[in-house]
């Protein structure tokens, strides 16, 4: 396939990006880009997908300035299919990869956490199973570099809190070492300098300190150090590093954690500590017995490259990709343009302009993604917005739109109706009648799709009318980012 990804960040390039150059896809790199140089992207390379993953920078700049939804409309409206691999699950699973994904609707999902796979699941995107991995290509055996020379290595910043497991796996791997000078230690990556705010009376040497390592350096310290250390955040995870320094051939010695007993084999293919003393001892003994220690090395080098390899892992879930993604082809066309959203202010950014309401205000500023709202009137009032909109004979049409409730508190039940007229405004009949229930209805936007029937022969118009049944102490509701396009099976 030909693939354009999304990537920024060097860990993500030469990770999964690389790997999937190294599976026989042609990939294109784009890092920084706005909407318009996107748009003229896919017209000149015209990719089969759109691959990213998180957290990158450009995700976060875009966030952070509200130009998320334009990229999103971009690969939209060429109906590329979208896949994005949440690494950051579960941990950020709700600070970040599910706003992302509210906002961004990938196609597929890949997440690093099962557990995440229902949340995605009931956001009506697929999702799958992926660990984080390595890319022995990169992250490949070599000579010692006498730069990165030391017995301890860790490359890592700081993040000392970060996590349910972060502040005991530093202060048992970690926090051992800087009260020792039998060993030449090198620690890279930030707040190191200052530990001392979440260990009281700690410090590290000024000698430790190497500062910031760019990503493509990573592989001359793990083949240079004697012994890496992975600190681990998650007890059901492992951080991407563990497998980084495996794949390079480097010693490892890691936190006695659920996954790493689950994954590797302490004593075969690395070491595990449970406590500083536990740490300084392994350290002690593998620095005096070389042998042993460049044997478990060359172990954990097996395992993490026919295991844990992108090019093994993806290998294994890219059927359910390519299914998903010829699915996704065989619906939407692969259109060059978006379609013609029959609705108008499907967005109600236009105050009531284009929609007949009752009992209902815009709320231009509040609404789903970019758009606006209709708030209907809370409680026992009936309120509803219709709208006439031109309809071709034999044509079915997806209408979609989010619901909302405006605050903490009972929704109210809505029927959606698509009704089907002549030019005499003679009623031919019902194209879709739909209900949603009060449970449907919180203060999480909830996605709505419904097909129409195939329109009558003599049919000109339809009415479409999206109405608030009164509910007793109910509260407003929201109506968001509407849409009446024409749908081909």
């Amino acid at each position: 396939m030909k693939i354009l990804a999304l990537m920024t960040f060097d860990i993500f390039r030469l990770s999964l990006g690389e790997a999937l150059q190294q599976l026989g896809h042609e990939v294109k790199f784009l890092g920084e880009f706005d909407e318009d140089q996107l748009d003229a992207e896919i017209r000149a390379y015209r990719p089969d997908m759109v691959v990213d993953m998180g957290w990158d920078v450009w995700q976060q700049d875009k966030h952070v300035h509200h130009k998320l939804e334009p990229i999103r409309e971009v690969i939209r409206r060429h109906g590329i299919f979208h896949l994005y691999f949440a690494e950051e699950d579960w941990l950020h699973f709700e600070r970040w990869s599910k706003r992302y994904c509210s906002i961004m609707r990938p196609s597929f999902v890949l997440t690093r956490s099962p557990l995440t796979i229902r949340h995605y699941e009931e956001l009506g995107i697929k999702a799958s199973y992926l660990d984080v991995g390595c890319n022995p290509s990169f992250h490949t055996p070599g000579p010692v570099e006498e730069a990165y020379r030391c017995d301890v290595a860790l490359v890592a910043n700081g993040n000392f809190t970060i996590g349910e497991l972060r502040y005991k796996s530093i202060h048992d791997l970690v926090l051992p070492l800087l009260d020792q000078s039998k060993y030449s230690v090198k620690i890279w990556g930030k707040h190191w300098g200052n530990i001392d705010w979440c260990y009281p009376g700690k410090k590290v040497s000024p000698a430790m300190l190497q500062g910031k390592l760019p990503f493509p350096e990573t592989p001359s310290v793990y083949r240079s150090a004697k012994i890496n250390i992975s600190i681990q955040t998650s007890h059901d995870q492992l951080s991407n590093r563990t497998m980084d320094i495996m794949a390079c051939g480097g010693f490892l010695l890691t936190s006695n954690t659920k996954a790493v007993r689950e994954k590797l084999r302490p004593g075969v293919n690395c070491a595990t500590s449970s406590s500083p003393e536990e740490t300084i001892r392994l350290i002690e003994h593998y620095l005096q017995h070389d042998e042993e220690r460049r044997r478990i090395a060359h172990e954990g080098y097996k395992l993490a490259t026919e295991q844990f390899a992108y090019q093994v892992t993806l290998s294994k879930i890219w059927p359910e990709i390519e299914q998903a993604w010829k699915e996704h082809r065989r619906r939407s066309g692969i259109p060059t343009t978006a379609p013609m959203n029959l609705l108008r202010d499907g967005q109600f950014l236009e105050a009531n302009k284009a929609w007949v309401a009752h009992n209902a205000t815009s709320e231009t500023s509040l609404g789903y993604g970019a758009s606006g709202s209709m708030k209907f009137h809370g409680g026992a009032d009936n309120a509803y917005i219709q709208q006439k909109v031109p309809v071709t004979p034999g044509q079915s049409y997806l209408l979609t739109a989010w619901f909302a409730t405006s605050a903490t508190g009972p929704g109210a039940p809505v029927h959606i109706f698509v009704q089907y007229y002549t030019k005499d405004n003679q009623l031919l009949g019902f194209g879709l009648y739909h209900i949603l229930f009060v449970t449907d209805m919180t203060e999480t936007w909830f996605p709505y799709r419904g097909i129409t029937t195939a329109v009558p022969p003599d049919a000109s118009y339809a009415w479409v009318l999206i109405n608030k049944v009164p509910h007793e102490h109910s509260e407003s509701l929201l109506v968001s980012d509407c849409k009446m396009i024409e749908y081909t099976t």
